[in-house]
């Protein structure tokens, strides 16, 4: 994986004629696989394009793989593959072609390319299909062509639009899969941008949340597959005069804790943990009922205006 971080933002914004856009952000994301989180119209294709040079930001910095957008954005280009929402079919050519074309376009000489394209269809597992128009393709094979169009550069980092957009639940895992095999073999780094939050949990270490444009949460998703694996439970907690010093004394004794718009949740193997922690820190704890799971209510939480 990349050393360094591979993204860095200072106030980026982006901003349109009619006040849409995104920003002003400030993150930093190292190696690995990083999920968009957000609902359409949040503000995640708009930042992709900017952060390829493709948009002008409106004001702020941004720095991909040590390139800065806005001075070097074709050396951000040469580093990154970029997979587009939408279907990008050239007439007449087949699917291998396609991806040959998209290696020519990156700067690799055409012996080079055509066994770059023979590469990146092989690790995406096309075989023979890719002798086909694109549009006899089914949309799994499309989305898995365009996917090899990313890769065909060797990138050091991927940015996927919606990947899974339109596939089956058999498509949806079969791509997912390929993007953490890529990422994992191949030591490429990934921004995977989503709107399907299981498409996140599967795969991204953590999740960038956007929410009209603006950052709302990032979250730590691996930490929260570590506690489904632990076998911890979510505990909707509540206590007569409040919940605050329940609440540290159970994150003084490393349980994660949830704060959600009306009262809390606390992941614990057992409701007696509370208990205990609950007389340890004087509050008199009237609730511990199993709750909901996963980073999704997290996630739904801030999306909705709350706090999470």
């Amino acid at each position: 994986m990349t050393a360094g971080p591979i993204l860095s933002l200072q106030d980026l914004e982006k901003r349109f004629p009619n006040g849409k856009g995104v920003g002003p952000l400030d993150l930093e994301l190292g190696a690995g696989i990083h999920g968009l989180l957000g609902p359409n119209g949040s503000g995640k294709t708009t930042l992709l394009k900017t952060l390829l040079g493709f948009l002008t930001p409106t004001r702020g910095a941004a720095m991909v793989l040590g390139r800065d957008v806005r001075s070097d954005a074709l050396g951000v280009r040469r580093l990154v593959g970029y997979m587009p929402e939408n279907d990008v079919l050239v007439p007449g050519l087949s699917a291998a072609q396609t991806v040959r074309l998209a290696a020519e376009l990156c700067g690799l000489p055409p012996g080079r390319a055509h066994e770059a394209a023979s590469e990146a269809l092989h690790a995406v597992g096309l075989g023979e299909e890719a002798l086909h128009a694109p549009n006899r393709l089914s949309t799994g094979q499309r989305q898995r062509m365009k996917l090899a169009s990313a890769l065909v550069h060797a990138p050091r980092l991927l940015f996927l639009d919606e990947p899974t957009n339109g596939l089956d639940p058999k498509g949806r895992r079969m791509m997912l899969r390929l993007i953490d095999e890529v990422s994992r073999e191949k030591g490429i780094s990934v921004i995977l941008s989503t709107h399907i939050l299981p498409d996140v949990e599967a795969v991204c270490q953590d999740a960038v949340v956007l929410r009209d444009g603006r950052m709302v949460a990032r979250e730590d998703v691996r930490a929260r597959t570590v506690q489904r694996q632990a076998q911890d439970t979510w505990f909707d907690v509540a206590a007569l005069g409040g919940l605050e010093p329940f609440l540290e004394a159970c994150r003084n004794d490393g349980l994660v804790v949830r704060q959600l718009r009306a009262g809390a949740q606390v992941a614990a193997p057992d409701p007696m943990r509370l208990f205990a922690l609950a007389r340890k820190s004087g509050a008199v704890l009237y609730r511990a009922m199993p709750g909901t799971e996963g980073v999704e209510d997290a996630v739904l939480a801030h999306l909705e205006g709350g706090a999470a």
